[in-house]
């Protein structure tokens, strides 16, 4: 690369955009682990402040002022904290007590427990040979270590009680100051961040005050609902204290992913201690007791609640917790929800930080048609399978059509037209898709079937004037197949994504009641034509998918023009963007009576020259009474 080449691209303003954001970020990164002394206090008094606004405003309409609501209101929260410590430390100490009693039971289990470890033993037993050599053959370090003076443990204990007092008293008097000049606070913020888009601060600031608050009220209902059953099931266990464990549990479980775990280690301990000397089934107990109340959390409540209520996807809570602990330790742990919500709200409402939205949001980032194109792309057939399953779930199969498989195909076309997809790889996308559509209408009865045995994603479903249950499609109509059939042939334009088109549409109709067939792109246009002139159509719908759908399209008219008279011609230029009128302007052909873009407008311009052949045909069949008039599918009635 030539240095003027070089010079060009650092001149490009859009990589200065993106030098200057990555030198942003890892100054912010920099600062927060430099000023973690501050910044520590000063979140955690956030978070509290977030928690405690709604009591402070709830005692301010009762006309309570608002400096002795937030003094109540602060000062009862530590008092309770401190409160619960203090049980919390007596009960310990009165448990210590009687450690002593379970001393023997502890060992006991502890040395059958190793004592089935061999590679314990054969550790052992190699000590034992070591032992055994001449003195002179081993080699021995021996570092004595000096005693602790009393002085020395007292201040360093001192030291980090103090320390911790010190932070308590921090984050105490910030909090206070936080709720009393809220709206202060508030306005500088938006002074500060805001200046001339005061409407986006305030839209930012607001999103993230409800989700972080919809996320611990979520968060507090969870552990509350998980400590009462561990003490209820500890109670039932046999377990003492099982209110304490409860309590404890409760208040671990605000540490994402360790305090599950610390909540087990006591009551685990404790149930070896006090069972019998050669049982381990109220150990079991335990440990099963808190497995399954952790998966059920984790696995089903979890990931419902806190991913509805944060905005924030379940891998990305992962990766916030490790960033979090590895830039501020344990206190990055208890906070790594919290701030990381902060982060996909700057990322929502801050252009240059939109990777953040994308990175760690829950939203979905790709619509249904990206999302099956690049399963295509990839080639993962098992995926592009899975995606059509869910969207039938709660679509018809011409939804499906017009919002995922037509666009898809539309897509691959532009990016073979642009080179960059090959023509191998072009075909083995319109293979998958042409296996995909063989057996959706096997996949929609299956839905249906379940919907039949109480599936509330099944979609709507109507009566007919007969009474039948009939699915409701796309456009509106009822599926009700009419007596007289109307024959309609649809042919590819051009290629083998036109096929698909083609084939895509001529199911929709059998589905619909017609008598629809179509005309595989290997054959010829005068081919084509013959076979025009033998199944002689009532309707001939030409299928073709973009960009190049409009020649080729016109280029089929023309013949259709030539040879025949009277036949209904319907082009159909699926996924086009442009405006049906102005498309149907380019083709410049008097002979198509209608030109559509998907599937649902397809089926209704059908259904229009349908009802007209049907009402002529009855008119001048005199044996058919008038009353015996029969509607085609996909018709409304009148």
């Amino acid at each position: 690369m030539s240095d003027e080449t070089r010079a060009l691209r650092i001149k490009d303003p859009s990589n200065l955009s993106k030098i200057f954001t990555i030198l942003s970020i890892s100054i912010v990164i920099f600062g927060l682990y430099a000023a973690q002394e501050v910044l520590v206090p000063l979140a955690l008094a956030v978070l509290i402040a977030f928690l405690l606004a709604p009591v402070v405003r709830m005692l301010e309409r009762r006309n309570i002022p608002r400096g002795p609501s937030v003094i109540a209101v602060v000062l009862l929260t530590f008092g309770v904290l401190t409160l619960i410590g203090w049980i919390m430390f007596h009960e310990m100490q009165s448990l210590a007590g009687h450690f002593t009693e379970y001393q023997t039971n502890v060992k006991t289990k502890v040395d059958a427990f190793t004592s089935h470890l061999r590679f314990l033993s054969r550790i052992e037993a190699l000590g034992h040979q070591a032992a055994s050599q001449p003195i002179e053959n081993l080699t021995r370090v021996e570092v004595v270590q000096p005693p602790t003076s009393p002085l020395v443990l007292l201040r360093d204990t001192a030291g980090h009680a103090l320390g911790t007092l010190a932070t308590a008293g921090i984050v105490l008097i910030f909090v206070i100051f936080m709720l009393i000049e809220r709206e202060d606070v508030r306005d500088r913020v938006i002074r500060l961040v805001g200046r001339g888009r005061i409407t986006v601060t305030t839209q930012a600031m607001d999103d993230a005050g409800d989700r972080v608050s919809r996320y611990l009220l979520m968060q507090s209902i969870i552990n509350g609902t998980f400590g009462v059953c561990v003490a209820i099931g500890l109670w039932i266990i046999g377990i003492p204290q099982p209110a304490l464990w409860g309590l404890l549990g409760a208040m671990c479980r605000f540490v994402p992913y360790v305090g599950p775990v610390l909540a087990a280690v006591m009551p685990f301990l404790l149930s070896m201690a006090v069972s019998q000397a050669n049982s381990w089934l109220m150990t079991a107990y335990v440990l099963g007791l808190f497995i399954v109340l952790e998966l059920s959390i984790s696995q089903f409540l979890e990931p419902i609640l806190y991913g509805s209520s944060t905005g924030i996807s379940a891998l990305a809570i992962l990766v916030a917790a490790v960033f979090w602990t590895w830039l501020w330790g344990p206190v990055g742990l208890l906070l790594s929800t919290p701030l990381t919500v902060c982060l996909v709200v700057m990322g929502k409402y801050v252009p240059q930080l939109e990777f953040l939205d994308i990175m760690l949001g829950s939203e979905p980032v790709l619509e249904p048609p990206a999302r099956l194109y690049q399963r295509l792309v990839a080639g993962d057939y098992e995926e592009a399978s899975d995606l059509i399953d869910e969207f039938l779930a709660t679509k018809t199969p011409a939804q499906l059509y017009d919002d995922m498989i037509l666009p898809a195909l539309a897509m691959t076309e532009e990016a073979f037209k642009n080179d960059r997809l090959e023509e191998s790889q072009r075909q083995g996308i319109v293979e998958m898709v042409s296996k995909l559509i063989e057996d959706v209408p096997e996949r929609r009865q299956a839905i249906l079937k379940k919907g039949d045995k109480g599936d509330k994603q099944t979609p709507k479903t109507d009566a007919n004037e007969d009474g039948q249950t009939v699915e409701t499609l796309a456009h509106g109509a009822t599926g009700v197949a009419p007596q007289q059939k109307v024959r309609v042939l649809c042919l590819p334009a051009h290629d083998a994504a036109d096929d698909s088109a083609s084939a895509i549409l001529s199911q929709v109709l059998r589905l619909e009641g017609y008598d629809a067939k179509y005309v595989k792109v290997e054959a010829l246009a005068a081919e084509m034509m013959d076979q025009i002139a033998a199944e002689k159509p009532d309707i001939v719908f030409i299928a073709a998918v973009p960009p190049d759908a409009v020649i080729y399209t016109r280029y089929l008219c023309k013949r259709l023009a030539q040879r025949f008279d009277g036949l209904h011609i319907i082009a159909g230029l699926f996924g086009a963007k442009s405006d049906p009128e102005k498309l149907a302007t380019r083709l410049r052909s008097d002979r198509v009576e209608k030109t559509v873009t998907t599937v649902a407008t397809a089926i209704e311009a059908i259904w229009q020259i349908a009802h007209t052949l049907i009402v002529a045909r009855t008119v001048s069949t005199p044996s058919t009474p008038a009353t015996t008039e029969t509607t085609p599918v996909g018709a409304k009635a009148t």
